[in-house]
Parts: C-alpha cells; structure tokens; sequence
C-alpha cells in the first residue's frame, strides 16, 4: 500500500482553507469528471492503482486527490453530457483542461501532480485509512 498517496488535508478542511473558492472547487470536484485529464493520468500510470500497484480495466478507476490544497488557475470551464434518466439533456460544467494542457502545460502539471489514479474500492480503503491516521489509531509511515 502505497501511504504516500493519502491526502494530509481531506476536501472537508483544505474546503475551509479555501473558502470554497470557486477556484477550489474546480480543481477539488470539477477535475476529476475531466475526460481528458482522466485518459491523461491512466495513461500516465500505466492503468495501475497508485494504491495497490494493480491494473484496473480500462474504465475501472478513479482520479484520486494525494493533495486537495490546490487551486484551478487556468479558469476557464467548459460543459460536458451528463444526462440521468430524468435529464437526458444534462450538462456539467468542469475544468477544461484540455485546453489548459495545450496552453498553459505549467500549470497543467501543477495540478496533475496532485492526482492519480486508483481502482474505486481502493479509493474507499485510503479513506479509512486516512481516518484512522487522523485519529490515531495508526501511525503514518
């Protein structure tokens, strides 16, 4: 198990930290529904968990945050489809960082150094972890 990767700050505090900056928020949630950045970082992480050091299927993963104490500097938004069966016209808007990649590749890194990639059921394991750091019930190594 990779304990480089659990956040020191969870979303909650670096929240408070950022005053729910808009900002913020586009780094913190918005990225994370990028399909661009997505495909970027399993590309860049060779489909393995960051976690477990396992392959995931190709849609088997998650962007995970190693560092929520970041902002989105590039600021612009693009929407993306996100329909539900009541809303099939839906939309999302989130960071474009296709565009960002392209323009601005300093900051671009900036935030994908901040993000891997885990399976979904790893992702809940580093929670509980992180918790029980948090309240110490176990010792960061």
């Amino acid at each position: 198990m990779n304990y480089n990767i659990i956040p020191l700050l969870g979303s909650a505090e670096a929240a408070a930290e950022h005053e729910n900056k808009e900002a913020w928020r586009a780094f913190s949630s918005r990225t994370t529904k990028n399909p661009f950045l997505k495909e970027f970082l399993r590309i860049r992480e060779d489909n393995r968990c960051a976690w477990c050091n396992r392959t995931y299927p190709l849609h088997g993963f998650q962007v995970h945050h190693i560092d929520y104490d970041h902002e989105c500097y590039y600021g612009k938004m693009i929407e993306i489809p996100n329909p539900t069966e009541k809303r099939p016209g839906r939309t999302s808007k989130i960071a474009d960082c296709e565009s960002c990649h392209r323009d601005r590749p300093d900051l671009f890194n900036d935030c994908a150094k901040r993000l891997t990639t885990v399976h979904n059921s790893c992702n809940r394991t580093i929670e509980i972890v992180r918790g029980k750091l948090n309240d110490g019930t176990l010792l960061r190594r």
